[in-house]
């Protein structure tokens, strides 16, 4: 059996406290709807990677049955420490379409959705680039700052920044594509939602809903439902093959967009790093410091979650589950990951072990091949590659096309070599240095 390990030195993320900052925000009952929950700083002791296939009373789940009553544990843990508790979709949404258009074979049109709650309203805009026939298409939904107009843009620098990445040619890439291969490009801007500033977790939804523990990053993933809702009853959308993804913090949405909503079909992640498809625990400080842990999310995004998980920063050794827990929540749904060697800031090497152990439950369901992991060589971006790998992928799942590229490599294989254990031994896994 191979032996984790690296040439390089890896590290489990320090488990030193640091001072937590206190922010305001509704306090919650340690009990959920069906489970309880210890208060993060009770929590034993666990500095290795949880082991997914054991569930709370210490039995090893065998069987499907075993699994579907753990993932609603599961579920709900992940919803008491990470993502916070969402309000129910509102009774009525208005939608408008604001424009409507027809060109070189696609039609471009423009929506403003407006929810109304607690006597204030809120508008969000969608847009989407589909085949001009009426026929049903699989749809893939992307959050992000803009729709097709980086002027939608409200923070210069990061228009600016946009700009010099040239990320606008990167989605019209994206949508003729898709369109060629008969998929439909739905982009909504989620700053609409939330604007992603620095600060109190006020305005936008939150107005809309006070009293809920939830952050951003949440609410930005149930975003999708109230487009979904909407897509499921027109007549270009097949509603069987609805696809999310984002980049980045938009793929740590995507990624909890898929795990609340069961209507989506394929969740796809881009580079989500920390709080998405990347470890918490284990890193390669190697490639550099420019690696996203928990102290830096809650040094400039305080914003993104609830307070019960920045409170896990100083108690790293006592969390119950890592990325792996999630991702096992898709199943037997899809899921790919698609991510750059290079992109150490979305740690690619925890990336890749949290793959590697979400594989188990996929297993169980029999779809080994819907968990999968695309890599490419690059920096930290949603390129081209990633989105042909998308496509490639979605294809074979919905139309089973064999695949033109291969979804389960090791991204550096002369650098690391992964463990891969038995879905009951996952505990054997020890960390290459811990504090």
């Amino acid at each position: 059996m191979k032996k984790l390990g690296c040439s390089f030195f890896v590290l489990v993320v320090c488990f030193a406290c640091m001072e937590q900052k206190k922010s305001q925000e509704t306090k919650v009952s340690t009990k959920t709807a069906n489970f309880s929950f210890r208060e993060v700083s009770e929590l034993p002791l666990q500095p290795t990677l949880p082991n997914l296939m054991v569930n709370r009373f210490g039995d090893s789940i065998q069987s499907l049955k075993e699994w579907k009553a753990h993932k609603a544990y599961i579920k709900e843990m992940l919803t008491f420490y990470q993502y916070g508790q969402t309000p129910p979709k509102p009774i009525k949404v208005k939608v408008v379409e604001t424009d409507n258009a027809v060109e070189n074979g696609k039609v471009h049109s423009s929506y403003d959705f407006t929810l109304t709650n607690n006597q204030q309203s809120l508008t969000f805009r969608v847009g989407l680039i589909r085949p001009q026939n009426s026929e049903p298409h699989p749809v893939i939904i992307k959050n992000d700052r803009y729709r097709f107009d980086l002027s939608e843009i409200h923070d210069k620098k990061v228009r600016e920044k946009y700009t010099r990445q040239d990320r606008l040619s990167i989605d019209f890439f994206a949508a003729d594509t898709l369109v060629q291969r008969g998929y439909i490009y739905c982009k909504f801007n989620r700053e609409d939602v939330f604007q992603d500033v620095k600060g109190p977790k006020n305005g936008g939804i939150f107005d809309l809903y006070p009293g809920y523990d939830w952050g951003a990053i949440t609410a930005w993933a149930w975003t999708y439902q109230i487009i979904i809702d909407w897509l499921e009853h027109q007549p270009f959308v097949d509603r069987e093959k609805i696809v999310v993804t984002g980049h980045s913090r938009g793929g740590k949405t995507a990624l909890c967009a898929g795990i609340y909503d069961e209507r989506i079909a394929l969740t796809a992640p881009n580079s989500s790093g920390l709080g998405g498809t990347a470890s918490m625990r284990y890193y390669d400080f190697s490639k550099g410091p420019e690696v996203q842990t928990s102290s830096h999310q809650l040094k400039r995004f305080p914003h993104w979650w609830p307070n019960r998980w920045y409170a896990l920063e100083n108690h790293t050794a006592r969390i119950p589950f890592d990325a792996h827990f999630a991702k096992a929540l898709i199943a037997p749904r899809a899921l790919l990951n698609t991510h750059a060697r290079q992109d150490y800031w979305a740690n690619p090497y925890g990336t890749q072990l949290t793959y590697l152990y979400a594989q188990p439950v996929f297993e169980l369901y029999g779809v080994a091949n819907h968990n999968a992991i695309h890599w490419r060589d690059g920096g930290h971006a949603q390129k081209e590659g990633d989105w042909l790998a998308l496509l490639d992928f979605c294809d074979s799942v919905f139309y089973g096309k064999k695949p033109k590229r291969v979804f389960n490599e090791n991204p550096f294989p002369d650098t690391y070599q992964y463990q891969v254990l038995n879905a009951h031994d996952i505990t054997k896994l020890k960390p290459v240095s811990s504090q």
